[in-house]
């Protein structure tokens, strides 16, 4: 077994440890399992309430009931943790039998260079990076799951990220539907007609309308398509 991280996954990653350097950082790795091996596409961060920050990190206990919001926002499935070590250290034999299942670390060396090992039930695994790139990630797709962009829970316990991020985890269930119809039938930020977006869900164009009402916010609703303003 591998563990595969995705470009968007990574680049969250580097940037969580890099913004809140020195204290350590950690969450939920969101993704789901291919051929054998652990893809990680998105990842939940969770604040450290540790009093050591900078050299523990302690998990925010209440934020596992954003995690299943998460997962039926994404499509995804929770397939491990993670934490990191901003002093660049491996982790060590205590580090390793206090985090069962799988868990990624992610070792800091300096903004923008980071080192990732994985272990299953304390043993190590081989981590592949799917590819280089690293750049600021909108709500999109990775194959046919749907993922957010950047959103993390904070100290005070409230789910905070890019508004149309919230907006979807929090959106009426048809809502959300339709919005994520609409991105999948988008293609380079053109207009889409609101009929393919009634044929895909199997109901009217009014019914469309009235599903994306809520969110016009950030869907300009014309006559027979829609443009989203994201």
């Amino acid at each position: 077994m591998k563990v595969l991280i995705d470009a968007v996954a990574r680049a969250r990653l580097e940037r969580l440890c890099d913004t809140k350097w020195p204290d350590e950082v950690g969450g939920e790795l969101l993704g789901r399992e291919v051929s054998g091996n652990v893809v990680v596409f998105d990842i939940l961060a969770v604040p450290n309430v540790s009093t050591t920050p900078t050299h523990k990190y302690l998990d925010y206990d209440e934020s596992k009931y954003f995690l299943p919001l998460m997962l039926k926002a994404t499509g995804f499935s929770h397939v491990g943790s993670f934490h990191s070590h901003p002093d660049g250290s491996i982790p060590s034999e205590n580090d390793m039998t206090t985090c069962p299942g799988l868990h990624l670390w992610v070792i800091h060396h300096g903004a923008g260079h980071h080192t990732f090992v994985a272990a299953m039930n304390y043993r190590h695994l081989e981590v592949e990076l799917l590819n280089e790139t690293n750049f600021v990630h909108h709500p999109g797709f990775r194959g046919e799951k749907f993922f957010l962009g950047d959103i993390e829970v904070n100290g005070l316990g409230k789910v905070v990220g890019d508004g149309f991020s919230i907006f979807l985890l929090n959106a009426p269930e048809k809502t959300r539907l339709s919005l994520v119809t609409a991105l999948r039938l988008q293609k380079d930020g053109e207009r889409v007609e609101i009929k393919k977006i009634a044929e895909a869900l199997g109901v009217s164009n009014r019914t469309v309308r009235k599903w994306l009402n809520p969110a016009k916010k950030f869907v300009e609703l014309k006559r027979g398509y829609i443009k989203l303003k994201l």
